[in-house]
C-alpha cells in the first residue's frame, strides 16, 4: 500500500531543493564569467592595428625641432609682453600656449581657473630695501623703478623690481651684522 510521507519530511525536501538550485545557479554563473573572461583575454582580433612609431623616428623628429631659431621664437613670444600672475596678459599667454599645444597634437589642453593670491605692488607706497648706518642715516636704497627693457616702452602696467611683491611690513627688520646677504635683483 502506498503511504504518503509525513509533512515534516516533505517540507524538509522542499526546502533542500531550492538551496541546491541556488548553489548550482551561482556556480554556473561563475563558470560562465570565468570562461568569458578567459576567451576575451586569449582571443584577440586579428584586424587590430596599432600605430607603432619606431623610437628612433620620434627621437629624430624631436631633435629636429630643437633648433636655435625655434627656441628663440618661443622665448620671444613668451617674454615680449610682461605677464604677472593673475593679470589679463598672463591669461592671454595661457590661451596662446593652449592653442600651440593643440597644434602640436595633444589630445586636450584645458585651462583651469585659479584665484591667484598674490600681493601686488603698492604704487603709492612701494616697498624697498635700504641700508642704514649707525647714525640712522640711509646710505643706500634700492631703486623703486627701473627703465623698461627695449621693446617694453608701450606697456604702462610694468611692475617695479622684485621687492615690491612682498607684503607691506612683512620682513621689515633691523639687522646688525658685519655682513648681511639680501637677495636683490636690479
Amino acid at each position: 500500500m502506498w503511504n504518503p510521507l509525513p509533512e515534516t519530511d516533505s517540507t524538509f525536501v522542499a526546502l533542500r531543493r531550492p538551496r541546491w538550485l541556488c548553489a548550482g545557479a551561482l556556480l554556473l554563473a561563475a563558470g560562465l564569467f570565468v570562461c568569458g573572461f578567459l576567451l576575451g583575454w586569449f582571443i584577440k582580433s586579428s584586424n587590430e592595428a596599432t600605430d607603432v612609431v619606431p623610437q628612433h623616428n620620434m627621437k629624430k623628429a624631436f631633435l629636429d625641432e630643437l633648433k636655435a631659431e625655434n627656441i628663440k621664437a618661443f622665448l620671444y613670444n613668451f617674454t615680449r609682453i610682461p605677464h604677472l600672475a593673475g593679470t589679463e596678459q598672463n591669461f592671454q599667454l595661457a590661451k596662446q600656449i593652449q592653442s600651440q599645444w593643440k597644434e602640436f597634437g595633444l589630445d586636450s589642453a584645458d585651462l583651469a581657473h585659479y584665484d591667484v593670491l598674490l600681493s601686488y605692488p603698492n604704487k603709492t607706497h612701494p616697498n624697498y630695501i635700504s641700508i642704514i648706518d649707525e647714525d640712522g642715516h640711509e646710505i643706500f636704497n634700492t631703486s623703486l623703478f627701473e627703465p623698461p627693457p627695449p621693446g617694453y616702452y608701450q606697456f604702462s602696467s610694468l611692475i617695479p623690481c622684485l621687492e615690491p611683491l612682498g607684503l607691506m611690513g612683512f620682513g621689515i627688520q633691523t639687522f646688525k651684522s658685519n655682513t648681511v646677504h639680501i637677495p636683490y635683483i636690479a
